[in-house]
């Protein structure tokens, strides 16, 4: 009835994760929960994620790796700066407005009264995935002359 966690199966169980927060809410999130749902065993998912606060930013870093993509895919490919800002602003909006990061921020209020960790979580994991890829793209745009940016890192932390 178990089946063994692989690669493959790590987002099924964010998936799975995510449809329980939305069903009991972040108390009632537990990884029992999740195991039952997902048809593996408490300990696969300990093993895999740790802990529920492992699980929770497996599943914050699994939505801040969307922008990311967006950033990675134009700085590997040809298209000027100006367009990767014109791709990447909708999709961090969607990524800080969609329904997961609603219900993460949720979590996190709800954690707040507790460790607060979920909501540092939130905030770091975005700039972990973003901040260095627009330091990236900034110092690329202002080396090519397409802007003046003689400080990438101070402009992508802005």
């Amino acid at each position: 009835m178990h089946h063994t966690v692989t690669l493959l199966h790590r987002q099924e169980l964010i998936e799975t994760a995510y449809a329980v927060l939305a069903e009991n809410g972040y108390a009632a999130t537990s990884l029992a929960a999740v195991a039952r749902r997902a048809n593996v065993t408490e300990e696969t998912l300990r093993g895999w994620f740790g802990s529920k606060s492992g699980l929770f930013q497996a599943m914050v870093e699994d939505n801040a790796r969307a922008g990311a993509r967006i950033l990675e895919a134009h700085l590997d490919g040809n298209s000027t700066p100006s367009q990767a800002l014109r791709d990447l602003g909708p999709a961090l909006l969607r990524l800080v407005t969609g329904e997961r990061a609603v219900a993460l921020n949720r979590a996190a209020a709800v954690d707040a009264s507790d460790s607060g960790a979920l909501g540092r979580t939130i905030a770091q994991s975005g700039r972990e995935h973003i901040v260095p890829l627009l330091w990236h793209l900034f110092a690329k745009a202002h080396e090519a002359g397409h802007w003046h940016c003689p400080v990438p890192g101070e402009a992508a932390e802005f």
